[in-house]
């Protein structure tokens, strides 16, 4: 078995794992070990952190993904591409953290309903940097190829460390401003262990060859890795990051709390797709650098099918079980149940449409692809300034899912546009009949007393229907075939 294969396999159990150490964390520990403040507190750290993160990177992500390869050079420590990095990255923070302290006082004076978050402001400049030096030391070290213990560390490792802080702090341990510090503290260590792992694994240089970095085009360069880095802050900024810092500033901190378990529980539904992404990604980059249309053309088509499959069964569970789950919680959290469908919906329709991003973002369409993720941006910070003061954390929701579904819909339009290929056939109501046959019959079915038992019954008599739906009806064959095709290639 190759090294890249190996590592593969053991990436794809690290994320399975990292998974269920998250579900439990986050939807076992965190409810009832802190209080829904507490919570709330974590998430718009974490949420405000992970923007600015994103920010001042300056696109190194992008950058090292396309043009490392250039630079690679073993025996000169790759013409000092790590050096150039960390400068970069220097840089990019300082300017950042500057902006960011000056806008100090107005950001502030919008969050007088979270005073947690007003009090404990000032964690957000360690928690960026940090989080920017994880994000571009794990994509240096997939760069070396070399990705199974940096997913160690973002899936399983950091996951583990706050479990043990949240339960250090439950048994009173531990105060809440030393609680706060090793959330932060946890991630410094994450880096120092990213950092030691990269020295060993690569003669690192810090010496730029500044003769060889002037042979790019500049210009080109720059373009490219300007756009990619905005398609980035976009997609991250989407997906429960601006949600997360407006229901901070219109509501309060518990709403935030409400609000992210409930994302969280939607956003499993995708969990196929980040699977799925991590072994196509390399075939489509390399079919698109080839030119090669008809394994383009297979791949989407036949994710599609196998992710829409996938994406039914999951959001059927979320719509049939969410109540049931959220009662297992803490009261406050039961609020949450109609933003986890709302969420599921627009999960579904990322599920639904395949491999689209890969496509877009691997080939020339990656302009209009950034350019529309741009858009969705600003629709998505209006309508949650519209639709919070007037609906909550539910209007927060339909503003999330609104985005998330239209960008899906032009990343569609682009691609077909493009490559004039569209990915649907008579499957897909196949799949939207067989769930709302499946919602139907959990009407019906009578309720047991007890949530847990309620909930695997429901699960065992859905999923029967629905496989049996999708047996008889053959359109599985092809997808699990595909599935196949891609692990054994």
């Amino acid at each position: 078995m190759g090294s890249i294969q190996k590592q593969a396999i053991q990436n794809t159990i690290i994320s399975y794992l990292g998974v269920a150490i998250g579900f439990i964390n986050t939807l076992v520990l965190q409810p009832t070990m802190l209080s829904t403040e507490e919570v709330g507190l974590t998430r718009i750290l974490y949420a405000v952190s992970a923007l600015i993160a994103t920010l001042f990177p300056l696109g190194l992500n992008a950058f090292s993904i396309k043009y490392f390869p250039k630079f690679r050079n073993s025996g000169n420590g790759h013409n000092g591409y790590f050096g150039l990095l960390l400068r970069i990255a220097v840089i990019g923070y300082i300017l950042v953290g500057i902006i960011v302290m000056l806008l100090k006082g107005s950001i502030l004076a919008k969050y007088q309903n979270s005073p947690l978050f007003v009090e404990y402001f000032t964690y957000i400049f360690p928690m960026a940097l940090f989080m920017g030096l994880i994000s571009i030391l794990s994509v240096y070290a997939a760069c070396l190829f070399k990705t199974a213990f940096p997913s160690f560390l973002n899936e399983i490792f950091i996951r583990i460390a706050t479990m043990t802080i949240v339960s250090l702090y439950f048994l009173k341990l531990i105060d809440f401003h030393i609680f706060i510090f090793l959330f932060m503290a946890s991630l410094g260590v994450q880096v120092i262990g990213l950092l030691i792992y990269v020295l060993r694994v690569d003669k690192v240089s810090l010496k730029v060859n500044w003769k060889f970095v002037r042979t790019f085009e500049i210009t080109k360069t720059a373009h490219y890795v300007f756009l990619l880095s905005l398609a980035a802050l976009a997609s991250m900024a989407i997906r429960n990051t601006i949600d997360n810092i407006l229901i901070g500033s219109y509501l309060d901190l518990e709403q935030v709390a409400v609000y992210s378990v409930a994302f969280l529980i939607a956003s499993m539904i995708e969990v196929p797709a980040g699977s799925l992404s991590r072994i196509a990604d390399p075939k489509i980059s390399d079919a698109i650098a080839r030119n090669d249309l008809r394994l383009i053309q297979e791949v989407y088509y036949k994710s599609t099918r196998l992710l829409m499959i996938l994406g039914g069964i999951l959001f059927t569970g979320l719509f049939i079980n969410i109540h049931e789950l959220l009662s297992l919680l803490p009261a406050q959290y039961r609020a949450g149940g109609n933003v986890a469908i709302i969420i599921g919906i627009s999960a579904f329709s990322n599920m639904a449409t395949g491999m689209n991003s890969s496509i877009i973002y691997y080939s020339d369409k990656y302009k209009q692809g950034s350019l529309m993720l741009i858009g969705m941006v600003i629709l998505s910070v209006a309508l949650n300034m519209v639709l919070i003061p007037v609906w909550g954390i539910e209007g927060a929701a339909v503003a999330t899912a609104a985005s998330l579904i239209l960008s899906n819909v032009f990343k569609t339009l682009i691609i077909y546009r493009g490559y004039q290929l569209q990915p649907f056939g008579g499957y897909i109501f196949i799949v939207l009949g067989l769930i709302g046959v499946c919602i139907v019959v959990n009407y019906l079915l009578p309720s047991l007393p007890n949530a847990i038992l309620d909930i695997i019954y429901r699960s065992i008599v859905v999923t029967a229907i629905y496989g049996a739906g999708i047996y008889f009806s053959g359109i599985a064959g092809e997808a699990v075939d595909f599935a196949k095709k891609l692990l054994n290639r």
